[in-house]
């Protein structure tokens, strides 16, 4: 059976979670350790946990779909979080500004990252309703 439009976009968005929440594996504990606040500190690492956990669910997804994940690199994601570290970990030296500008950064990722899931959830799910586009 040859691929449809939709599954090629499908296994493209699903390498770009992937590839997120690799970078957010990298990211996080960076923001972890530059927190001030210790409550912070604690949110930050467990939203670590959950982003291995997501990584396992994807190598999961695709492993049961015969889907190779592979080592895209997401560009923008990787370049908006590396400004972010720069301004956020070497800049702001007051804590309090920092740990709020980390705040501001961990809500970008989940942001991004929520997205990317609810497209990929829409997409994974057969619909009846749903009528092939034509292009006429």
């Amino acid at each position: 059976m040859v691929p449809s439009a939709l599954q090629e976009m499908f296994v493209d968005l699903l390498n770009e979670l992937y590839n997120q929440e690799q970078q957010s594996l990298l990211v996080l504990p960076k923001l972890a350790d530059a927190a001030y606040a210790q409550e912070l500190d604690d949110a930050l690492r467990a939203h670590l946990d959950e982003t291995r956990r997501h990584v396992i669910r994807l190598e999961q997804i695709a492993g049961q779909r015969a889907i190779q994940l592979g080592a895209q690199e997401t560009k923008g994601f990787k370049g908006a979080m590396d400004d972010c570290l720069t301004l956020t970990i070497d800049c702001l030296t007051e804590p309090h500004v920092r740990d709020a500008a980390l705040v501001a950064l961990a809500q970008y990722l989940e942001h991004y990252e929520t997205a990317i899931q609810k497209q990929r959830a829409s997409w994974a799910t057969p619909s009846p309703k749903r009528r092939p586009l034509t292009c006429n």
